[in-house]
């Protein structure tokens, strides 16, 4: 094989692999029908009422993660400097500071399935499709 055969194969293999990583990215939709009684709408009115709640509950402790991983960062990377820095001034050769690893903070999605488990115990009916909305095969 000469250079610009290896280009080509090259090329080709790229071109598979970067196909390969543009997969479909699939998400679920949720559709509700409320309860037919009363009684049933009045329960998922409870349920709307206790998933705002459950929301702020996780937007705080999301709020408090990422405050306390941003805190945890930064004395991880003072103090990997500090001792960087030590090892500079006592003369050394090789000095190779720290890493810093930052913590990742999400929320869990347990609301909105709690939501879905309640208004369907209040007599309501929810339905579910997943579609593809990135990536997705043309026809």
């Amino acid at each position: 094989m000469n250079i610009s055969q290896y280009t080509r194969l090259a090329i080709i293999l790229l071109v598979i692999l970067i196909q390969a990583c543009a997969n479909p990215k699939y998400q679920t939709f949720y559709n509700y029908d409320p309860p037919t009684t009363a009684e049933g709408r009045a329960c998922t009115f409870q349920c709307e009422n206790t998933k705002m709640q459950c929301e702020q509950v996780d937007q705080m402790r999301l709020a408090n993660c990422q405050d306390r991983a941003e805190l945890n960062f930064q004395r991880c990377t003072d103090r990997a400097q500090a001792e960087y820095d030590r090892c500079k001034a006592s003369g050394q050769k090789y000095c190779i500071a720290d890493y810093c690893r930052e913590e990742t903070c999400n929320n869990n999605g347990q609301c909105e399935n709690q939501y879905r488990r309640c208004f369907s115990i209040c007599g309501g009916k929810v339905t579910s499709e997943t579609r593809c909305v990135a990536n997705c095969e043309r026809k």
